[in-house]
């Protein structure tokens, strides 16, 4: 019974994607049975990584998309120093190396911040599959927008911010994100270190520590370790009005999170 074989084998990937942000990709409405199932039998689906573990190196050639299917990593690049710059973190359901030619050679670098899963997909297939099927192509098209909306913004926050609205700004991004995966806006935890957010926002670690310590006095976030539970969100979001460079970024912000409930 070959037809009922494959119906087992999409339900079992609806089950592997069913909260990724590429989990349409699978629906009938975008991609027919067969092509659901070429596209999962080119995928190799929920790859192990342990924390601190390299998804990829600055160095090698990249041959796959990575989807995190759980836990998360994050993205850096490092110079001829030798210093590194953390450009990114990535969460359940993010895509890791869409705009990347086949066997081009990186400059940064993946690291697995918690216990984490990935599928991966070759990225010669899936040159061959988005040349076949324009949806595919489309669907990716729109989360690579994402991620150069997102590369965009943390533009502006880097050049504009003070270190509270940078802070600030983190959390309600970090809270935007945490919902866009089906959980909690308010408490939600942070899997990278402090020393991490700190590289990523430009800031000395020490400043990280003092402002998430000044926000908990003020009663506007309570920290239990790696947790953080947000007490008044709107008290977090008044550090970005204070000024009209800002008002962009709100609107960035705001943006973003229309786009991430549609």
């Amino acid at each position: 019974m070959p037809h009922s074989n494959e119906i087992t084998q999409l339900k079992a990937l609806d089950n592997i994607c069913h909260r990724c942000k590429l989990r349409n990709l699978c629906s009938v409405d975008i991609l027919s049975a067969s092509e659901r199932k070429r596209f999962s039998d080119v995928t190799k689906h929920d790859e192990k990584w342990n924390r601190g573990e390299h998804l990829f190196f600055p160095g090698d050639q990249q041959r796959y998309i990575y989807i995190v299917h759980s836990g998360s990593f994050k993205l850096y690049i490092t110079n001829a120093n030798g210093d590194t710059q953390i450009t990114g973190f990535y969460f359940q359901g993010d895509v890791l190396d869409l705009n990347v030619p086949n066997n081009a050679i990186q400059n940064y670098g993946a690291v697995a911040l918690e216990t984490s899963t990935v599928c991966k997909i070759p990225l010669a297939e899936f040159e061959k599959m988005v040349s076949q099927y324009p949806a595919l192509l489309n669907a990716f098209l729109l989360i690579m927008s994402r991620e150069i909306k997102l590369k965009q913004r943390m533009m502006l926050v880097m050049s504009k911010m003070t270190a509270e609205q940078k802070v600030a700004d983190f959390l309600i991004h970090m809270s935007t994100e945490s919902k866009s995966r089906g959980h909690s806006s308010t408490v939600f935890n942070l899997s990278m270190l402090r020393l991490d957010i700190a590289n990523y926002l430009g800031l000395a670690i020490e400043t990280v520590s003092r402002t998430l310590k000044n926000f908990k006095n003020k009663g506007i976030i309570n920290v239990e370790g790696h947790q953080i539970s947000i007490e008044n969100f709107k008290a977090l979001q008044s550090f970005l009005q204070d000024d009209s460079t800002n008002t962009s970024i709100k609107t960035a912000t705001i943006s973003q999170k229309k786009r991430t409930q549609r």
